[in-house]
């Protein structure tokens, strides 16, 4: 990590010490950062925690595991787009279906309308959505970035990974307090039955 900061310090100082030399000659000042300045301004981001002490570098394993992962996210994708297709087209059906039945074919005392579980539907499909856009977009960049080695590439499909498991492990959490609360609310409502 000091390899990337001493080319700035010295680039810094050169600087600095071009235009105290021109200062000194009244062209026009400028207050050149001392040497303990810049120093302490290195420490600083040498002591950053976020910075890494050793980049990992990908072999050419790691880079066909990518590559064979990317393959089945992209095959993975490409079902999450059709099942999210047919979850709202099977939602705007059901809206239609459900309001041209008759009265008997309808179940008795059904409690949400047609319209809302059709709403309900095409909203889940978009929520599923979601994650199978960040797949695609991994699965696309990381087999360009393969193909015609790319970092920049690399890193945009990596960032939609991480996304994609930021999306779900939310998820994850949200349904995990939803579970717990609608326990909560039914072994209340059991514990007061009687």
């Amino acid at each position: 990590m000091a390899c990337f900061f001493l080319p700035s310090l010295i680039i810094r100082y050169n600087i600095s010490l071009h235009l105290s030399i021109f200062s000194s000659s009244n062209q026009f000042k400028y207050n050149s950062p001392s040497l303990k300045t810049i120093q302490m301004e290195e420490q600083k981001n040498l002591a950053s925690p976020i910075a890494p002490t050793e980049i990992p570098q990908l072999t050419s394993e790691s880079v066909s595991y990518i590559f064979k992962a990317a393959k089945w996210s992209k095959f993975l994708a490409i079902l999450g787009f059709i099942i999210s297709g047919l979850l709202i087209v099977g939602g705007i059906l059901m809206s239609f279906v459900l309001n041209s039945l008759t009265e008997e074919l309808v179940p008795l005392n059904m409690p949400i309308s047609p319209k809302i579980l059709s709403l309900f539907y095409i909203i889940l499909a978009g929520i599923y959505l979601i994650p199978v856009i960040f797949l695609n977009s991994f699965s696309n960049n990381a087999i360009k970035a393969v193909n015609r080695p790319s970092t920049e590439n690399m890193t945009v499909s990596l960032k939609n990974l991480k996304n994609l498991f930021v999306f779900v492990g939310i998820s994850t959490i949200v349904l995990l307090a939803f579970y717990t609360i609608i326990l909560i609310a039914v072994g209340t409502a059991a514990i007061f039955s009687f």
